[in-house]
Order: C-alpha cells, then sequence, then structure tokens
C-alpha cells in the first residue's frame, strides 16, 4: 500500500493517481468512503468494522479513502485493506469539509460516496450513501439550541442527497422519519454487530495482564460510553450514591470520556473515592472489564442502538438497562429495565442484581445467545448488497 506525504489537500487527487501504474489499472467505478471518524469511540467501531468487510465483495472497485494523513498509518495496521488513502483534513461539520470531499469525488472521479455520519458533501455530483445512526442531536443537544438546528439542516440537506440511506436499528429509522418523512422510500435498516472477540472464550491468564494498570476494584459496577447529555450519567452516580450507602463494597467504574466535576461539590470523598474513571480503552481491555464487572448499567435517555448492551452480553455479562424502545429491540427481556429518570428504580434493580445470583446467571446465559444474533459479517454482507445495487445503476 502506498502512503501520501502531507501534501495540502488540493493536491490530493493528483497524487492519489500515483497509485495507478497505467491507464490499464484505471477502474470505471471508484467508490469514496469518508473515514475521518475512524478513531471516535462507537461511530469508529461501525467505521472500522465495515472496512474491514465490505471491500472483500467490492475487489472489482477501487475504494478511495478520504482520511487524515496522521492516521494512515493506524488504519493500515488496523485494516488489511487494498485503499487509495486519500488525504483530507477537513473539520467535520464545516464549509471547508463540504467544499474540499465535494472536489476530491469530482476530481477522483467518484461514482459513489459513503459517509458514515449524517453529512453528506453539498456539492458532490456522484451517487451516494448516507449512514445516520440517530437523531440525538435532535433530541438532547448537547450545545442547545445552535447544534439543533445545525444537525437540522445538515441531515434534511444530507437525506434529500443521498441515494440510500442507513440506520441501525428499527428505531433510529422511526425516529428519522418523523423528523425527515422524505427518507422513508430510501431508508435501511442494518443493525451493527458485536466483534468476535468479544464472544470467544475468556481465558484469565492472557486477561490478567491487560488490565492490571488500572488497577481495578474487586467488585464494581460498569457502565461504558461517553458523557453526552443523553447518557444520563449524573442519575446514575446519584443511584449508585444510595446503593453505595447499602452495599460498601460495591464500586462503579466509568469508561469512556466521563467528567465528574459538576457532581463533585455533592458528592461526599468517601463516595468519590469508590468511582473510577478509565478513558477509552482497546477491546482486549474492555474484554476483561466486561467480564470481571457484577454487572454493566446502561441508564441512557435515548440510543440509536446501544454497542456496550451488546458487548457486555456477548462477554455473559448481566445487564440492567433503561426502559426505551431501542433497547427492548435489540436485547428483548434479558436485562432487567428501569425507568432512567427515577433514581429509586435504578436503585432497586442494582439491589436485585446485587443480590440474586441466579437471575445473573440466566442473563449471562440468555445474553450471550442474543449477542450471536448481531454479526459484523452479516452487517457488511446487508452493506455489499447496497453496494452493489447502487454501482450497478
Amino acid at each position: 500500500m502506498r502512503q501520501f506525504p502531507a501534501f495540502p489537500n488540493r493536491l490530493a487527487a493528483a497524487i492519489s493517481s500515483l497509485c495507478y501504474d497505467n491507464a490499464s489499472d484505471m477502474i470505471e467505478k471508484k467508490i469514496g468512503f469518508d473515514a475521518r471518524k475512524i478513531k471516535d469511540y462507537g461511530i469508529g467501531t461501525y467505521i472500522q468494522n465495515i472496512l474491514l468487510r465490505v471491500p472483500d465483495s467490492l475487489s472489482a472497485y477501487c475504494f478511495n479513502l478520504f482520511c487524515y494523513f496522521n492516521d494512515i498509518d493506524y488504519i493500515q495496521k488496523e485494516i488489511n485493506q487494498n485503499f487509495l488513502y486519500i488525504p483530507a483534513a477537513a473539520p467535520h461539520y464545516s464549509l471547508r469539509e463540504h467544499i474540499i470531499l465535494s472536489r476530491l469525488a469530482k476530481k477522483l472521479e467518484l461514482y459513489l460516496l459513503h459517509t458514515p455520519h449524517y453529512v453528506v458533501p453539498a456539492f458532490i455530483k456522484c451517487k451516494s450513501i448516507v449512514t445516520i445512526h440517530d437523531v440525538i442531536h435532535l433530541l438532547y443537544p448537547g450545545k442547545g439550541l445552535a447544534q439543533k438546528l445545525i444537525a437540522s439542516f445538515l441531515m434534511r440537506s444530507s437525506i434529500r442527497k443521498a441515494t440510500r440511506i442507513i440506520t441501525v436499528s428499527e428505531n433510529s429509522r422511526k425516529d428519522i422519519i418523523r423528523f425527515f418523512p422524505e427518507a422513508e422510500s430510501r431508508i435501511t435498516v442494518i443493525y451493527n454487530g458485536v466483534d468476535e472477540y468479544f464472544l470467544s472464550d475468556y481465558n484469565e491468564a492472557v486477561m490478567k495482564d491487560s488490565v492490571s494498570i488500572y488497577d481495578l476494584p474487586s467488585r464494581y459496577i460498569l457502565y461504558v460510553g461517553n458523557h453526552l447529555k443523553h447518557k444520563n450519567i449524573e442519575k446514575l452516580v446519584r443511584a449508585f450514591a444510595l446503593f453505595s450507602a447499602q452495599k460498601k463494597e460495591y464500586s462503579l467504574l466509568l469508561v469512556g470520556g466521563i467528567r465528574l466535576a459538576g457532581l463533585k461539590n455533592e458528592l461526599p470523598d468517601s463516595l468519590l473515592s469508590k468511582i473510577k474513571i478509565v478513558p477509552f480503552i482497546d477491546k482486549k481491555v474492555l474484554k476483561a472489564i466486561y467480564h470481571k464487572a457484577d454487572f454493566l448499567v446502561m441508564p441512557s435517555l435515548y440510543e440509536g442502538f446501544g454497542l456496550p448492551l451488546l458487548e457486555a452480553m456477548a462477554c455473559r455479562t448481566p445487564v440492567m438497562c433503561s426502559d426505551i424502545a431501542v433497547f427492548h429491540e435489540i436485547a428483548h427481556d434479558i436485562p432487567l429495565y428501569f425507568n432512567p429518570q427515577n433514581e429509586q428504580e435504578m436503585l432497586d434493580s442494582m439491589l436485585n442484581l446485587s443480590e440474586n445470583k441466579k437471575l445473573k446467571e440466566t442473563m449471562a446465559s440468555k445474553g450471550y445467545e442474543r449477542a450471536q444474533d448481531f454479526t459484523w459479517k452479516k452487517s457488511a454482507q446487508q452493506h455489499s448488497k447496497i453496494y452493489h445495487e447502487i454501482v450497478q445503476i
């Protein structure tokens, strides 16, 4: 695979031609994929798993990967595919993003561009696929009305321009259509998968070293995710405070970009000492953390899918989660559900799971079976089908 030097974006299309040895190597229909979010949590998992598998079924076409130059080594290490790397240093959700990606698509003569988040470059002339994972920015805009208006404008523009729209759950499909009825005829649900690594057997000896640097509590409740408004972290911490008063042996382990600054003034030091924060980590460490957890808590007010739910079930970890539609869609009757607005219900569920060994064993068994229904192989096959339908037009 050829790597590009860090040339300005205006030269990226010209540089890309170096990857073709002669005119006979040119492929009539070229596919572009925006991989600039490949290191993001959640959407990065989606991007990596699609890129790992979809190109294999589209070997007759050249995959042009829009990415940040500094990510090329990472992509080559994690994803062994013959991509044509196109440096595209454009800030997300900016006018520059629309201009640069549109210019690159034109110069590369792309036939199809897949954007795995809700922004389709406004000036592209080629066919396009957009993946809209959820409408969180419309329901729970973390930065207020301005973010909601911008997100709504970008989603509507992308939906109108896209040849096909992909989303990750029936619940998200309904929400997208509720806000944008014009999407209904072009939207397809393709579930995310769970990495096979989480489903594989757990080896205590192998995993011990992977978590040793984090000095994990001996017994803990687990949360995995970020700290956006809809994640409902504050209520989780307050419910844990009530739980900890009765179950002093437990700690709360928060994995992800968690910030407790807003709660520190109202929580005693004795409780804060039982809350441990671990940054986003690789799947090897995360698997060990899932296995060692007493149970996972997902207190979200809204989700498009809920990947940690599946990952925990794949690791045979019991789960308690919000009584929201998408979790019922993904996990059926396996988790213990609670009202995410009610700290007392959250507390009661924590107490129930901490004391009911038989319930946890049943959850572990059923959860593992359910997780096997969601594979990235199946997801990639469904993505490939849509790619084929479009490139054959």
